[in-house]
């Protein structure tokens, strides 16, 4: 047995000031979700005529304790933990207790009463932005309308900033022009609501975007934000992302990464963690790793297609082509197709074929002088806008459209082309992994593959402990995404 199978992990927990005595714990952090860990509320030694651990009082009041916290009153950020993978590797992590749960061995046959709790930044989850819609001293003026931020002026290249710009500008907005109605309890739960914002969920979202700002400060976006039509309707959309009621604010991040093709990368110490393009899945810097050749065990499934994605085309409407001679205008819109890479064998292989998103098209729809979004325009006007289009050059027109297709092309293409190869991997308990990062590892020097580490869960436990790791996008051996 290696000295690394040997080691001692150690684990100091507190909740409530109070120092919690367990021998098992189970932390999980994957990308897209709020890290989580479950603690045993047991420790001693086991029933003798039972696979069952003893049930303690003690365990029993920690488990009521837990649900009476997570039900009633502000969750709390009191829950704090440090482990230690006994080589030298530690975590700190703060977080809020959830409630009770229960957690299973690794073979299935011990079932143990635990408390969970999530990250701090999990408080995020009941941040509510749809409080901030409702009427104005105008009834025909909306609060969005209100704020600053919606003015057709030149935008942020930065998405960050523009969603923090639309947070704060909506609150704003909402606090300075809402009127108070006839419905008192209607007024008072929606102050309520915006109190208990500001209480922690309404900072820990600022955090984020604060987390985000060099990691969301975007090519495409660059490209268009000095379009004011363009800004005025972008941040119509956000806006609507942003507000939608949902069951938790966390979805409403999921959206808004869906969106944009963004990904949510959590901090493992419960702090908040940040937005970035989910294209870092393959061009994100590597780290290396050697990992014990004893002592691994991979797994994974087979890929859910027969070859990577060889080729991404976008196709999408790019400009008004033609105009309609009617009451009112009815515009044919040109098709502009562009792919990446633009060298690729495709020969009976694997093509994804997609649409550009609303943002995109709605910049190429818009950017020509005299073009306006709003409305369906006259003939006059719409003859107007098309003599302007018709003095621009064909080759301006098709050089900016190919460029931001093509763009967007490779963006997808880095995410999706090796989307579905995946490996699992058990190694000895080691803290220092990072989700979000991409890792080529090898086992005694010989290399094993590069991939994008999505999930790890680290356990301890008696007669158990180690941690589980989930790589995609995932290149074996001499294997190189063609790009």
């Amino acid at each position: 047995m290696s000295e690394k199978q040997v080691r001692a992990p150690e684990v100091d927990i507190t909740w409530e000031g109070k120092t919690i005595s367990t021998d098992s714990v189970r932390m999980r952090i994957a990308v897209g979700q709020d890290p989580t860990v479950s603690v045993a509320a047991f420790s001693g030694p086991e029933a003798s005529s039972s696979s069952q651990p003893a049930l303690s009082a003690d365990a029993a009041d920690l488990m009521g304790r837990a649900q009476q916290a997570a039900a009633t009153g502000v969750p709390k950020q009191d829950f704090n933990m440090n482990l230690r993978d006994g080589a030298g590797g530690s975590l700190d992590f703060k977080g809020i207790v959830a409630g009770p749960t229960y957690m299973m061995d690794s073979q299935g046959k011990s079932i143990r009463p635990a408390i969970g709790a999530i990250s701090a930044c999990g408080i995020v989850a009941n941040l509510q932005l749809s409080n901030y819609l409702g009427p104005t001293k105008d009834p025909k003026e909306s609060i969005v309308r209100k704020s600053t931020v919606m003015e057709e002026r030149p935008g942020s290249s930065n998405l960050s900033q523009r969603m923090s710009e639309l947070t704060d500008g909506m609150i704003e907005a909402w606090l300075r022009h809402r009127v108070r109605s006839n419905d008192v309890i209607s007024d008072r739960i929606r102050s309520n609501i915006h109190l208990a914002n500001e209480g922690g969920p309404l900072g820990e979202w600022r955090k984020i975007l604060a987390n985000s700002m060099e990691t969301l400060d975007l090519e495409w976006l660059s490209t268009m934000k000095d379009n004011k039509t363009t800004n005025f309707v972008l941040n119509g959309n956000i806006l609507r992302l942003l507000r939608s009621p949902t069951g938790s604010f966390l979805e409403t991040i999921g959206r808004v990464a869906q969106a944009f093709s963004l990904q949510y990368v959590p901090q493992r110490n419960g702090s908040a963690g940040r937005l970035e393009p989910r294209e870092k899945r393959m061009t994100g810097e590597l780290l290396e790793k050697d990992i014990p050749a004893t002592s691994v065990f991979m797994g994974g499934d087979l890929p859910r297609q027969l070859m990577p994605v060889q080729q991404v085309i976008v196709v999408g409407k790019t400009r008004p082509s033609t105009i309609e001679a009617s009451s009112r205008v009815k515009s044919e819109d040109a098709v502009g197709v562009a792919g990446y890479p633009l060298n690729a064998t495709t020969a009976n292989g694997n093509i994804m074929t997609i649409p550009l998103p609303f943002y995109l098209e709605l910049y190429s729809m818009t950017s020509a002088k005299g073009i306006s979004t709003r409305g369906i325009p006259t003939i006059d006007s719409a003859v107007r806008a098309f003599r302007n289009i018709r003095d621009l050059t064909q080759t301006n027109l098709n050089t900016r459209d190919e460029a931001l297709m093509s763009s967007y092309a490779k963006s997808v293409y880095n995410d999706a082309a090796l989307g579905s190869y995946s490996s699992q991997i058990s190694v000895p308990l080691d803290l220092g992994w990072e989700v979000g990062r991409r890792y080529s590892l090898s086992t005694g020097g010989v290399a094993l593959f590069r991939g994008f580490l999505a999930s790890v869960e680290h356990t301890v436990s008696r007669g158990e402990m180690g941690s589980s790791l989930d790589f995609t996008h995932v290149e074996y051996g001499s294997y190189r995404l063609p790009t």
